[in-house]
């Protein structure tokens, strides 16, 4: 296959409405403005050239593709002058991890921004993590499109018929796995709570109706609106803003019954169950050694059922109970198997300390070097957030694991999220009716 057939296909695949470019540079946009203030709005104006941040995008994508292919195949690596190449390639790791570096530090530790606090970060830096990430995004966007059809149904292209023949187990699950519309589906719903996530906590204890009310007096009554709405936290938000945040939620897939729902989704219930108790929760990863995964996958039990009786265990000793907790199994490429959940405790320093301890039991990391950085527990302040950061790999995780569910939950837990699930509804019923008003009210 030739340079110039692969660097088309990129282009087209990167214009495709499907893969909503445009849409994740507004979106990042925002994003930097919101969450990192002067640097952030330097930033963004950064990448207000589309098509200059455009041509990044393909060429990085390009190079991605093929330090994918020299991981994959060992080939070596196609020439080229492009500064991003060299950046690349003076790193002397592979794509995948440098890019998981670049973004929040996924290699090595979890994104604790998730949870609810934002790093500082230079203008020149979130620019070029924006471009990695929707470069990797092009990379996954273009080999799922190549091969979204059975094999043998359609011609597949050179490099994923030599891949699928030689290198089965190498490929990550976007090659080889197609996710069901209905998970497809929940998924779209974690992403969307996670990306509203700081505007619905800040109205969590009113309801969506009169927020939406506010948001579009005057779309709904003709009186002039405020420029700023502030919520139960007294953080303040644009009416644009909180005007999103409603017609987002009307948009959404139908949720459906509790039964139905899918681990996406569900993961988003039960953290916003354990941040909607009295003591609003601690938020957790632990990176699990070998040994330790090990010991798991030799029980008779799915893997992801004996790390969770080791986890009730060591939270018993510390704390004389076990308290309601969730954590989703997850592995990305290049990435130690490893968990992400919540425990509804009190964050307070002394449950934190005693909540580390557990978890450094569970990955016995006490003999490791630094083995306080294979765990760690921080306050759950945007709970939909920290659970879809948790779900970002679901099929990789499937596939690196060997487990088939990644996601585990106390029993009283997923009572909770059911009830939980009950007014995620009620939200998306009420947002679908304050848009009807506007629309009668627009007539």
């Amino acid at each position: 296959m030739k340079l110039l057939t692969i660097t088309d296909r990129l282009s087209k695949m990167r214009r495709n409405p499907t893969f909503g470019y445009g849409n994740q540079l507004r979106a990042e946009q925002t994003i930097l403005r919101d969450h990192y203030g002067r640097e952030g709005a330097d930033a963004a104006d950064d990448l207000d050239d589309i098509d200059a941040i455009g041509k990044l995008v393909d060429e990085a994508s390009l190079i991605c593709l093929f330090h994918l292919g020299q991981h994959w195949r060992k080939i070596q690596l196609h020439p080229t002058s492009h500064p991003l190449a060299h950046k690349l390639k003076d790193s002397s790791i592979p794509w995948w991890k440098l890019a998981f570096k670049l973004d929040c530090k996924r290699y090595r530790e979890p994104d604790w921004h998730e949870v609810g606090e934002h790093p500082r970060a230079t203008p020149d830096e979130l620019v070029n993590r924006f471009i990695f990430e929707c470069s990797i995004r092009l990379a996954d966007h273009y080999h799922q499109k190549q091969i979204e059809y059975p094999r043998g149904q359609k011609l597949r292209s050179e490099e994923h018929d030599a891949l699928l023949a030689n290198l089965p187990d190498a490929l990550p699950s976007f090659a080889t796995i197609t996710p069901s519309p209905r998970f497809v589906q929940d998924l779209k719903i974690a992403k969307v709570y996670r990306e509203i996530e700081p505007i619905r906590v800040s109205f969590t204890e009113t309801s969506l109706v009169q927020v939406g009310e506010k948001a579009f007096e005057q779309e709904l009554g003709g009186t002039k609106t405020t420029k700023r709405i502030k919520g139960e936290d007294d953080r303040s938000h644009t009416v644009s803003k909180v005007q999103d945040f409603i017609r987002r939620i009307a948009k959404l897939p139908t949720f459906g019954e509790w039964n139905k729902a899918q681990p996406p989704s569900r993961v988003v219930a039960m953290a916003r169950a354990i941040h909607a108790s009295e003591v609003r929760g601690i938020a957790f990863t632990a990176n699990l050694t070998g040994m330790s995964f090990d010991m798991a996958k030799l029980t008779k039990r799915n893997t992801g059922s004996s790390l969770q009786d080791r986890l009730r265990r060591h939270l018993k000793a510390e704390f004389g109970v076990c308290p309601d907790f969730y954590f989703i199994l997850e592995r990305g490429l290049g990435q130690l198997p490893h968990l992400h959940g919540a425990v509804e405790l009190e964050p307070s320093p002394i449950n934190r300390r005693k909540l580390r301890t557990a978890l450094s039991k569970l990955s016995r990391a006490d003999k490791r070097r630094a083995p306080e950085r294979w765990v760690d527990a921080e306050p759950l302040k945007t709970p939909a957030r920290w659970a879809g950061y948790a779900l970002k790999h679901p099929l990789t995780s499937q596939s690196k694991t060997g487990v088939s569910s990644t996601v585990f939950a106390t029993q009283p837990l997923r009572t909770k999220a059911r009830k939980e699930w009950e007014k995620m509804r009620q939200e998306q019923r009420d947002a679908r009716e304050v848009m009807k008003r506007v629309d009668a009210a627009k007539k």
